[in-house]
């Protein structure tokens, strides 16, 4: 949801336009496309590049090479507050991916790497250092991740599997004169072995290890600190599991799973999970699903950007892990309606909170304080979809979503902040089959949602919806497209709390509820070639 990636006023641009680019994550060496690229400007200033190569060698060998490039490179402050609606940013993401097969033996490898930079804050910052003047942000990610897996089958019931991925993830932060420094290195290794008894019974079982070492420094000078936090972290964990499946022939198959790790931070923990998928007839999907699962969070991995306010910052421990139950249900329904296609899907979700991260601002308007609870929290979502093709080729869709979020906060259970009570899309594509033109249209819709204890006494924030609308034609090979988002301008007008005083009381850019980016006009060229017959 929108309002959930803009929890920041420089966080990264939602991603309002991202089924016009290319996305060069979607190519593997699995696909039928041999060459895409692609071109993006938009009014805001953004511009990508994206291109994704595919080669198969022979008949054991292929591979998958892309990269994306977009930059930032506008700076735009359309309510004169001196202060960016959204950061300069660069981006550079590439991914390789290979796959091997010989005879009984498969293989598949390959890394990623990315790297970022944003400046934002006021349009007179423009470095990497505190400026005591200019409110300026500016941040920087360099990230890395590389991973194999391997299998070989022994005969038609039986099979090994190994796996092994490493991360290194090191950002740097700056918020006014506060500082973030964050190193993050993961592994993970996973062994196991596959047994099929019959077409029905499948048994697989096996041992993971993987950890988990983090170290921060803080810099919170301007707080209630004298000196900076220094912390590092180690989890190692080292487990066994089991998996279960039973098919009945296309009408019932029942997984079954059990974890039971050792973790030398957190001691012994088990996650037992169950899925369920019936057919009781060939339209109908009724699907059930329970699990509990646990993660390790890093706070300032992921919520640094909450820095940029006045609040004094309090911390316990950083380092903890989240734990919860996930219990759903859905019914998935396929039938003619008048002759065409109709589909309708609905589900329950129910994620019930053993221990959870708690980022409290209720407790005063001049603190932030971050602590892991084991108190009472919750979700409930309930979603509905639904698919029908009106005519031929005009599609129309639509989904719904109401969410009821509680979490334990500052001694009382209340609704999550920033979260919308419910939020939807209605969407109708159109596509000419002579001219292979394509028409979109689609609308968003967000309920409005509690907000914590602002600095300006605001406790609700109101409902609001987004327009959006694409034209694109096809030359063969080549699409250009074209397309508004945000068509009613749609901005949060005021994000920034106290921007006339950034360094001093009452200065808060983390209250945001809505999108920061207006009205924007795009424009792009796809080019996707497919691999030739026979090659």
């Amino acid at each position: 949801m929108q309002h959930k990636i803009a929890t920041s006023l420089l966080a990264c641009i939602a991603t309002v336009c991202a089924f016009a680019q290319p996305d060069p994550h979607a190519t593997t060496a699995d696909s039928g496309k041999w060459l895409q690229a692609g071109i993006y400007t938009d009014s805001y200033g953004q511009t990508d590049w994206a291109a994704a190569l595919r080669h198969q060698f022979n008949t054991s060998l292929k591979t998958a090479l892309s990269a994306d490039y977009t930059h930032d490179f506008m700076d735009k402050d359309v309510n004169n507050d001196g202060f960016r609606d959204l950061p300069r940013k660069r981006e550079l993401n590439i991914t390789n991916n290979w796959h091997y097969k010989k005879g009984k033996y498969t293989a598949c490898f390959g890394f990623e790497t990315l790297n970022n930079a944003a400046t934002g804050g006021s349009t007179h910052f423009d470095g990497r250092r505190a400026d005591t003047v200019n409110y300026g942000t500016f941040t920087q990610r360099d990230m890395a991740t590389a991973w194999t897996n391997h299998s070989i089958a022994f005969n038609s019931r039986n099979k090994a599997e190994a796996a092994l991925a490493y991360t290194y993830d090191r950002s740097n932060s700056l918020y006014g004169v506060r500082t973030n420094e964050n190193t993050l290195n993961t592994y993970d290794v996973q062994a196991s072995y596959i047994r099929t008894f019959n077409k029905q019974h499948t048994l697989r079982a096996g041992a993971t290890h993987n950890g988990f070492l983090t170290s921060n420094t803080l810099g919170l000078k301007d707080s209630i600190y004298i000196d900076d936090i220094e912390t590092e972290a180690y989890d190692f964990t080292t487990g066994i599991f089991a998996e279960y499946t039973y098919k009945i022939d296309s009408i019932l198959r029942i997984n079954a799973r059990m974890n039971a790790d050792w973790s030398n931070w957190f001691g012994f923990f088990y996650a037992p999970e169950v899925s369920i998928d019936y057919f009781p007839y060939k339209s109908l999907l009724i699907n059930a699903n329970a699990s509990r699962n646990k993660s390790q969070i890093d706070i300032f991995a992921n919520n640094s950007h909450l820095l940029m306010s006045s609040r004094q910052v309090i911390i316990g421990f950083p380092y903890d892990r989240e734990q919860k139950w996930n219990f759903s249900l859905s019914a998935t329904q396929k039938f003619k309606l008048f002759g065409r296609d109709f589909s309708i899907m609905a589900s329950y979700e129910r994620i019930q909170f053993e221990r959870y991260l708690v980022i409290d601002f209720d407790h005063s308007d001049e603190e932030l304080i971050f602590h892991f609870s084991n108190d009472e929290a919750h979700s409930d979502i309930i979603t509905l979809t639904a698919q029908y093709e009106i005519i031929k080729e005009l599609h129309a869709a639509t989904s719904w979503r109401w969410n009821n979020a509680m979490q334990t906060i500052d001694g009382r259970l209340r609704r999550t902040p920033f979260t919308s009570d419910y939020d939807g899309t209605v969407s109708l594509s159109y596509t000419t089959p002579r001219y292979d033109i394509g028409i979109e249209a689609d609308a968003q819709f967000y309920g409005g949602g509690r907000l914590p204890m602002a600095i300006d006494g605001s406790t609700r924030f109101d409902a609001y919806q987004l327009y959006n609308a694409r034209i694109s034609k096809g030359f063969g090979p080549v699409q250009i497209y074209a397309g508004v988002s945000n068509i009613s301008d749609k901005r949060q007008r005021h994000p920034v709390l106290g921007h006339d005083n950034p360094f001093g009381k009452g200065f808060d850019a983390t209250m945001i509820y809505a999108p920061l980016k207006g009205r924007t006009y795009y424009l792009g060229v796809r080019f996707d070639l497919e691999k030739q017959p026979g090659r």
